[in-house]
């Protein structure tokens, strides 16, 4: 009965947590269904998967036949990033026109974007830049991006270029976003201004 839920990366139900399954389809509302929960030698406990009966369950062996429900636990929130972050496209690879490159002020052989006018804290910035096939920029990068809306050039845009504060916490660079280097005040969720929250940029590299 197991087998059937780790195909898909999930798992039998515990007893308590059959009910996070209920209404998902197969009209097995108001039915048992096994739950990962043992009671006995070869037995389970089958569950009715209902919002509105509880603590509604029998001892089964595992030769009877009941419906199959799964569950899955959810992520853990990521705490570590990892540095540098790499780009996982390339600019010849993205649309046309989407990440800039041309022009005096860019950095060479690196294509920038303001992509959503984010702002965020440094760890979710690191995770939209992934999300979006590119990377945050380093502190020299920031200048890839200049001129690519959001009116970012004179905000501060986080970079991950790592720095210790004054006072000896963790950090990161920050720079105008036309690419002026700032101090290094800033820990990784500390928010900028009046109440809001650095703005971000995203290099992607060209292949070498």
């Amino acid at each position: 009965m197991a087998f059937i839920c780790v195909l898909p990366g999930g798992r039998l139900c515990a007893l308590g947590q059959v009910y996070s399954s209920v209404s998902s389809g197969c009209s097995f509302n108001g039915q048992r269904v096994w739950s990962q929960t043992p009671c006995g030698e070869d037995s389970f406990y089958a569950v009715t998967s209902s919002s509105w009966i509880v603590d509604d369950y029998v001892c089964k062996h595992v030769s009877e036949s009941f419906p199959i429900r799964c569950c899955m636990d959810e992520c853990p929130e990521q705490t570590v990033r990892t540095l540098p972050q790499v780009s996982n496209s390339c600019c010849e690879s993205l649309p046309s026109g989407a990440w800039p490159s041309s022009g005096m002020n860019k950095h060479p052989k690196t294509c920038g974007t303001s992509e959503g006018c984010k702002n965020m804290t440094w760890m979710d910035a690191y995770d939209h830049c992934e999300g979006i096939g590119g990377s945050l920029c380093h502190a020299e990068e920031v200048i890839a991006a200049k001129g690519t809306g959001c009116s970012f050039n004179s905000k501060e845009v986080w970079t991950q270029t790592s720095c210790c504060t004054p006072s000896n916490l963790e950090g990161m660079w920050t720079m105008h976003g036309n690419g002026m280097l700032l101090m290094p005040e800033f820990t990784l969720e500390t928010k900028h201004e009046v109440g809001t929250l650095t703005r971000e940029r995203s290099a992607a590299r060209h292949r070498d």
